[in-house]
């Protein structure tokens, strides 16, 4: 997935019209959409004790 929003975002940035700008910025929207919940713990990992090995 992440190999395929790259390429969309490097394809709308080589796009030659007036709104360049707004396609980047709805597909950047788009991929924090995506890929947001990667980088978010939800509550319940927070509460859970770390354990070394």
């Amino acid at each position: 997935r992440a190999a395929i929003f790259g390429l969309l975002i490097e394809a709308a940035a080589r796009l030659p019209c007036d709104d360049q700008e707004q396609i980047l910025v709805l597909w950047r929207r788009r991929g924090i959409r995506a890929f947001g919940d990667m980088f978010e713990t939800s509550a319940a990992d927070k509460n859970v004790p770390q354990t070394r090995a």
